[in-house]
């Protein structure tokens, strides 16, 4: 299963430069050469330490890169929680990625500009129609 599959969501994520709702779950996607050569670079280990610490679902990424250098991250709030939340325009694109494939992409940017004024809109019912797949 691709999403819940580490080395594989971080391979896409090299990749691409994003992880979107259907490039987490594209299954065929787990054979392709290029993904596969990189999710042999990544390696996925447990910390006892952190299954322990407060708040709960840190992580730690390390990286070493071929020119020797070596780059650490230590995440302590998950993204999108009140300890980290995401920025407007992060909540936007995230948005705009799970309803695209449903929505088509010109409803869903529709929709998501439409959100983003709610509080100066004079009928609701002009949202109907952004929202029916």
């Amino acid at each position: 299963m691709p999403d819940i599959n580490m080395q594989h969501m971080c391979a896409v994520m090299l990749i691409d430069g994003i992880v979107t709702f259907i490039s987490a779950h594209d299954e065929k996607r787990m054979k392709h050469p290029k993904v596969l050569e990189l999710k042999r670079r990544i390696e996925l280990l447990g910390d006892d330490e952190l299954t322990r610490v407060i708040p709960s679902r840190q992580g730690i990424v390390e990286l070493k890169l071929k020119d020797g250098r070596e780059l650490r991250h230590h995440t302590k709030a998950v993204r999108g929680t009140a300890q980290n939340p995401m920025a407007r325009a992060e909540v936007d694109e995230k948005a705009y990625h799970l309803m695209a494939p449903i929505l088509g992409s010109a409803r869903a940017r529709k929709l998501c500009d439409a959100v983003w004024v709610l509080d100066g809109m004079s009928n609701m019912r002009k949202l109907r129609p952004l929202l029916c797949a």
